[in-house]
């Protein structure tokens, strides 16, 4: 598992390698733990609604290579760069289930101890 924060320039650089990983058919199951900010949670939220559409991967790829603040706006642009339908995008960016994963997040991240992003459990083992 890897936790990730979209503002954290840590998890960026790790999201690089981890893609390298992903196509040796690694499996990593992404963690939206936005601990840097409103706009980290905004990112946060715009990756679970991306998920919906099944363009997750494609969606936190994009913004975690992108030295931008992530916005409304700059969401929205990236959604219909990929295809995503940008409304469903917002609608499912305020929907519950998406603050529940959010929160159930946060509530495995402090279950962890983890301090802080990047942070990866690889079997037992936390880095």
């Amino acid at each position: 598992m890897a936790f990730l924060d979209y503002r954290c320039p840590y998890c960026k650089k790790l999201t690089n390698i981890m893609s390298k990983m992903q196509a040796d058919n690694v499996r990593i199951i992404y963690k939206e733990w936005p601990i840097l900010g409103d706009s980290s949670v905004l990112a946060a939220r715009a990756g679970l609604a991306a998920d919906k559409q099944g363009k997750y991967i494609a969606f936190h790829t994009r913004l975690m290579n992108s030295r931008l603040i992530p916005t409304i706006a700059y969401i929205e642009e990236i959604a219909i760069e990929l295809g995503m339908n940008p409304s469903q995008l917002r609608e499912d960016m305020k929907s519950g289930s998406t603050t529940l994963s959010i929160q159930r997040t946060s509530a495995l991240a402090s279950a962890l101890s983890l301090i802080g992003t990047p942070a990866l459990v690889v079997g037992r083992t936390i880095v």
